[in-house]
């Protein structure tokens, strides 16, 4: 078994959730082209919070499938744009998703949008044409060669 981690009743990155206990529906919830900006918590007593939810995403994007990692900086394109990035559900969606690409690095971490590697699905390697020089023929000058068999060289 794992370790346990307790948790502070006064942790600051938590906050209520709403658990469908209450009676009325904050009116962002009967909104559905206005989402709600905090999540909802359903059977949940606390949720992250703003503060924590921005400690989580300095966090990720400061590591090693951030945009300013080594990486990142080589990639062809951006996660963003590759088709095996699974966006994260909630406030984080536009900057976060999960990896889903086998062959990546990545694979199975949270990844920020702005982050890419070599297993971009889009990824094509371009083959250059091959300059070849052409053939040069010498009709000016002749070297002969003796075609005969020498009788040392087959024994």
């Amino acid at each position: 078994m794992g370790d346990l981690v307790v948790t502070p009743a006064n942790d600051p990155r938590l906050v209520p959730g709403y658990t469908g206990e209450d009676e009325s529906l904050p009116e962002e919830l009967l909104d559905p082209l206005n989402p709600p900006a905090w999540e909802v918590g359903l059977g949940r007593e606390r949720v992250l919070g703003s503060f924590g939810r921005e400690e989580a995403a300095e966090r990720w994007r400061d590591g090693d499938f951030g945009p300013r990692s080594p990486m990142a900086q080589a990639a062809p394109a951006q996660c963003s744009t590759c088709g095996f990035l699974i966006p994260v559900a909630g406030a984080m969606r536009g900057a976060f998703g999960v990896c889903a690409n086998a062959l990546a690095p990545s694979d199975g971490h949270i990844v920020a949008v702005d982050f890419g590697c070599g297993a971009h699905s889009e990824a094509a390697i371009e083959v250059a044409a091959e300059t070849v020089e052409p053939l040069l023929i010498d009709e000016v000058d002749y070297e002969r060669v003796d075609l005969s068999v020498d009788s040392d060289s087959e024994q």
